[in-house]
């Protein structure tokens, strides 16, 4: 990822979501015209008969008929009831499908005509429905025009449909069709002139971010949706309505184009929306398809709503999908006498915050906050493509009670923080980002340990038990995925007594229940067997699912050799990583990452891992022994534990100047990644570099740079350990 800026001239951010978004759309444009009718014979006109269709497949009591009153050509579609299943609801009428790709809008439509009046509850309409590739049924819309009993008779009218492409679908179908209630209702009805195309998409620019405008007939609801009911106001605010036309009630949706991941989201409100009708919710929320159709469990929720309560007064209901999970959702009663009002998601992989308040500040004062609760147990959903959304809608598609009642929502602003990665850090230096600490001293006499120049020092009391930090609090491993990697900076040993063979130990862990690796039920331990004579550090890496009082399975054994010179020349990383079924073991040099070698003797450095659920809620741990008759001291900088790959967010550089010909960036920090700063006095370049491979810190990264020219164009790069 590179970031630009141009000292003298306006700041410029590129964000690569959106340069890919505009590639896929101009390649999709090419291939598919817009509001181009794709099916074959619309019109019924071509077939054998009336049960032979070109192009149709015909179900139950439909056929092709010559009329004298087609609305074009000479033939149309008639179907009535199938008067089977009994007790059931049944329909008749015919289809055709087309190839489409997810996240296309489609639309579908109809001419429907009845001679005569039809009865009871049955109706004709026409059905847009989306199926995957083997067939399975995804999504269905039906026309708001349909044909009742209350319908004009002897003339055509025109029925439509919207929906979009699901994620997963293959194929769309058209339906025209009559419905039979369960009452076994004669009557009949005729259909011409259909038509399948693809509609554009309709954004807007709002809050420095692309939103798609919800269009059509889609849940939740579910509810019919139009563009009309979404505006931007001459003081930027965002306007979600829900609007009565042509016996409709349309609602209103957006939804960000890019997907955002982890981090804060922050929606600021300037309507009452405790105040809202009692069949009307409105919602914040971040939300991606399930990967698996059926299950909805990519979704977190900020709603506002008392129609699923018996309650007069609106709640804010906070949820993490699926709601029907006990103790996945929690609401607050919410009263905002026409005040101002903030809502927060604040997702991590470990745990999930929601938070109201008055106001529009970017964090509350306590006394006034109106709600805040944590999520931290099973089920946080991890980065699938979620997209920040709002809208407003009917909850079952309820009719209003009143025209007069709160049928709107206002946001003013939209805030979006990425989260960097970082669970826990510390760097000895910056009390920022001092983690908090349970010092394990390790026996009686205890164990020396102290922070100074930038770094934890222990020196541990021979023959005595491991000594060292461990977590304060447990940091949950997401279950559902994410790399989380524990990584420590050993900046200096020192063996003072040595002996045969092993001298001292280092060994870094994360633990379930107890901070103590090895009284743990569950545990992953990196532990490094240092010999002096040898200069070699051997590791060890062993994980336990359910085994206290052990070190576990021994996943892998190797060793790095010439420590000390290594150590003369850069302090050295020792890293483990962790997903749900993979483990990684490495050794990388701490200013820039790259890797050191380190000469496997048994097992592999990564491989596959069967962690189950067991090493869920865990304590760090970073410390250090002495093996029996041996004496010395360890230097470790730099500890954390965090999830890999979330530099990869678009981020800002704020740039300052300090005096004449001196400029200071400042940009945020991220997990796991090194950045570098180049120079160029055109946009284009060349650039040569200020400095390369600056570790990224926990808080922020700056650097000041020196300008020798009126203009200077200014990029930071930023990498990945892999990279």
């Amino acid at each position: 990822m590179t970031v630009f800026c141009a000292i003298g001239y306006s700041f410029v951010m590129f964000r690569r979501a959106v340069v890919s978004l505009f590639f896929l759309g101009c390649a999709w444009a090419r291939s598919q015209e817009l509001f181009s009718n794709v099916l074959v014979n619309p019109g019924f006109e071509q077939g054998s008969g009336t049960t032979q269709i070109t192009g149709w497949v015909r179900f139950n009591n439909a056929y092709r008929a010559e009329i004298s009153f087609a609305r074009s050509g000479q033939h149309a579609l008639v179907a009535w009831g199938n008067w089977w299943p009994s007790n059931q609801w049944n329909a008749s009428g015919a289809y055709q499908e087309y190839p489409v790709s997810a996240d296309q809008i489609w639309e579908a439509s109809c001419w429907l005509y009845a001679s005569s009046n039809l009865q009871g509850q049955a109706y004709a309409a026409v059905n847009l429905e989306y199926y995957s590739a083997d067939t399975v049924l995804l999504a269905r819309a039906s026309s708001a025009v349909k044909l009742r009993s209350d319908s004009p008779t002897g003339q055509w009218i025109h029925a439509s449909v919207k929906r979009k492409a699901v994620k997963g679908a293959a194929f769309a179908r058209i339906v025209p069709l009559f419905v039979q209630s369960p009452d076994f209702e004669s009557g009949f009805a005729y259909f011409d002139d259909c038509a399948l195309y693809l509609v554009p998409t309709t954004t807007i620019e709002w809050a420095g971010y692309r939103w798609e405008v919800g269009d059509g007939h889609n849940d939740p609801g579910p509810n019919y949706f139009s563009t009309n009911c979404v505006s931007v106001d001459q003081d930027g605010r965002l306007h979600l309505q829900i609007v009565y036309s042509n016996n409709i009630w349309w609602c209103a949706g957006v939804e960000n184009l890019e997907s955002l991941g982890f981090g804060r989201y922050v929606w600021h409100l300037d309507s009452p929306v405790d105040q809202l009708g009692t069949s009307v919710v409105g919602a914040l929320f971040v939300y991606a398809p399930p990967e698996v159709w059926g299950t909805n469990e990519n979704e977190l929720d900020i709603e506002f709503s008392h129609a699923w309560t018996e309650s007069t007064v609106t709640s804010v209901t906070y949820t993490v999908q699926p709601y029907t999970i006990p103790g996945n959702a929690q609401a607050f009663y919410m009263v905002l006498t026409n005040s101002p009002s903030s809502h927060e998601i604040d997702w991590r992989p470990d745990r999930v915050r929601f938070r109201s308040w008055f106001g529009h500040s970017t964090s509350p004062s306590p006394d006034a906050v109106i709600a805040d609760w944590f999520f931290v147990t099973r089920g946080i959903p991890i980065e699938c493509g979620e997209r920040p959304m709002m809208n407003i809608w009917l909850f079952e598609g309820r009719t209003p009670s009143a025209t007069t009642e709160t049928l709107e929502m206002v946001i003013s602003d939209f805030h979006f923080e990425p989260f960097r990665g970082f669970l826990l850090a510390d760097d000895f230096t910056d009390p920022s980002t001092a983690a908090v600490w349970q010092v394990i001293r390790g026996g009686d006499p205890p164990a020396t340990l102290y922070e100074e120049d930038g770094a934890l020092h222990i020196t541990p009391v021979p023959y005595g038990p491991v000594a060292g930090y461990a977590s304060t609090y447990t940091y949950r491993r997401n279950e559902r995925g994410c790399r989380y990697v524990v990584k420590g900076v050993l900046r200096d040993l020192e063996v003072t007594t040595d002996i045969p063979g092993t001298d001292l130990f280092l060994v870094t862990s994360l633990s379930t229940e107890t901070n103590n690796a090895v009284r743990a039920p569950a545990a992953a331990i990196l532990r490094g067997a240092y010999d002096a004579e040898a200069d070699r550090l051997k590791l060890y890496f062993r994980v336990k699912t359910n085994s206290p009082m052990s070190e576990g399975t021994l996943l892998f054994e190797g060793a790095v050799s010439n420590l000390s010179s290594l150590l003369a020349q850069n302090p050295v990383e020792l890293r483990f990583g962790l997903e749900p079924s993979n483990y990684l073991v490495e050794v990388r040099s701490a200013d820039d990452g790259s890797p050191i070698t380190v000469h496997t003797e048994q097992g592999e450095t990564s491989g596959p891992l069967d962690l189950d659920e067991s090493l869920t809620n865990c304590y760090v741990f970073f410390g250090a022994q002495c093996n029996s008759g041996a004496a010395g001291r360890v230097e470790w900088d730099a500890l954390a534990l965090g999830i890999s790959d979330q530099f990869r967010e678009a981020f800002c550089i704020a740039p300052a100047e300090l005096s004449t010909g001196t400029v200071k960036l400042v940009w945020p920090g991220a997990f796991d990644a090194w950045d570098a700063v180049e120079a160029a006095t055109n946009v284009v370049g060349p650039y040569a570099p200020v400095f390369t491979n600056q570790p990224s810190s926990a808080s922020e990264c700056s650097c000041v740079v020196t300008v020798h020219t009126q203009r200077c164009f200014l990029r930071v790069s930023r990498r990945g350990p892999a990279e």
